[in-house]
């Protein structure tokens, strides 16, 4: 698996993280997903919005930017103390223009759809037919109150956007349960992985579901947890063709790197793959 494998597009906003104390991190499923593409050789290039006040961070600042300045940057605030993410949105940058994307941009091998909070509208997407359009839900599955404060919402646009897709990615807790409704959009992409965070994962394909034991973590920064385990499955699957191995790393991916603080250093493949063996 060693070399360069390709360019590895990401779309969707980055975004202040700001920790109860106060402590501002780069946060956003592009960010999160930029680091596993680089540590698993391939060239991420992030298409955001964001306000003057961003600056690309320094474990990226050799990554491709492309970056629709706006007012404000995409700000999240999440609170772990009652055991649940508490969320909480503002200000939030400007959705980001897909028809401002170049042509050969867009042609990268992989494409990766990210949105925090709506900015993504893919309703009238369509690839190149050779490439592999994945996307993380969550962003599409957000509504906020005039406070800020996030709670899940219906997506209405599902049954559009999923038979786009070559594969999606969504936790649980995004759905608030409702495996119904899983099944329901399972039957529109040939695959949708379903992350349950300590519980594993559940790979549907139709009527199929394959489903990954989990490993146990010692969990130290819980943030970026489904998009890490997104970009290491859809890396994998595109390097392997085998979705279920591609699944299983992608779990114990994610649950190693939640035992780090920050998301830097990211475990390598090689300690990934001996727990396979384990």
């Amino acid at each position: 698996m060693g070399g360069i494998h390709g360019q590895y597009l990401l779309v969707g906003h980055v975004t202040h993280d700001v920790a109860p104390d106060g402590n501002k991190t780069v946060g956003g499923t592009v960010t999160h997903a930029a680091r596993v593409a680089k540590s698993l050789g391939w060239e991420p290039h992030i298409v955001t919005a964001a306000g003057v006040d961003f600056t690309p961070p320094d474990s990226l600042a050799d990554v491709q930017w492309s970056i629709q300045r706006c007012e404000n940057t995409t700000t999240v605030r999440n609170d772990y103390s009652t055991g649940k993410r508490l969320q909480t949105f503002g200000p939030i940058a400007a959705p980001v223009d897909l028809a401002a994307i170049a042509a050969d941009v867009f042609a990268s091998s992989l494409v990766h759809l990210g949105p925090v909070a709506q900015e993504v509208d893919a309703t009238g997407l369509v690839g190149p037919r050779r490439q592999f359009l994945g996307a993380t839900l969550q962003g599409w599955l957000r509504r906020w109150d005039a406070g800020g404060k996030v709670t899940v919402c219906s997506w209405e646009q599902a049954a559009t956007v999923l038979p786009r897709l070559a594969a999606a990615v969504v936790s649980i807790e995004d759905v608030a349960g409702d495996w119904g409704l899983l099944q329901q959009w399972a039957s529109h992409v040939p695959m949708l992985v379903v992350t349950q965070g300590a519980g594993g994962c559940a790979l549907m394909r139709g009527s199929r579901w394959d489903r990954i034991a989990p490993r146990a973590a010692n969990v130290v920064h819980p943030t970026g947890a489904g998009d890490v385990f997104a970009a290491v499955f859809f890396l994998l699957n595109e390097m392997i063709s085998d979705p279920v191995l591609s699944a299983r790393l992608a779990n114990l991916y994610a649950s190693m790197a939640i035992e780090r603080p920050g998301l830097d250093p990211l475990p390598t493949l090689g300690e990934v793959q001996s727990c396979l063996v384990d």
